[in-house]
């Protein structure tokens, strides 16, 4: 079942035990989207990962959990889905759902929960021969791209015989 990980909020290690150059890194690009939406503990609102230690606490406060869950799943594919969700039924765990973007409303979190990280299931389709259902065949095809909700605009970059197409949101 993907892969099984146990994060723990970005400052909440014991702060005699810290490790500087992840914590530079950190500091570095905490209020990038981007680096926020790769990471598995990390929430698009920090907000959402308190009760917790923010960057600037002082090391000699003790810092837990928070609502960040306890145990993050990475899906690879459905399979990986059906089984957390069978694990979560079985061991009566409140199951969350991360994304690859963002939940500013704070339902990707929760106290004690077990969540199915979906931004591994990214999957781009390029075709120049798309036909919308309910057209003809015989009418002129044109160029498509099928995504799956997980990928960014941004990323999308067609490289074509005779072309190159990039999407941009």
């Amino acid at each position: 079942m993907g892969d099984s990980l146990h994060p723990t909020p970005c400052f909440a290690i014991p702060r005699s035990k810290l490790n500087e150059p992840a914590c530079n890194n950190i500091k570095a690009y905490r209020e990038s989207l981007f680096w926020r939406s790769d990471q598995t503990g990390v929430m698009q609102n920090p907000l959402w990962e308190s009760p917790g230690c923010e960057i600037y606490t002082p090391r000699n406060v003790t810092c837990g959990q928070g609502s960040v869950p306890v145990y993050i799943v990475t899906a690879f594919n459905k399979y990986d889905i059906n089984k957390a969700i069978s694990f979560a039924k079985k061991y009566k765990r409140t199951l969350v759902i991360k994304s690859t973007g963002h939940d500013y409303l704070g339902q990707s979190r929760g106290k004690g929960s077990y969540c199915i990280w979906t931004h591994n299931l990214k999957k781009v389709h390029f075709t120049d021969f798309f036909v919308p259902n309910g057209y003809s065949k015989d009418k002129a095809a044109v160029s498509a791209v099928t995504t799956v909700a997980e990928q960014w605009m941004g990323e999308i970059v067609y490289r074509g015989p005779d072309s190159v197409i990039q999407i941009c949101a």
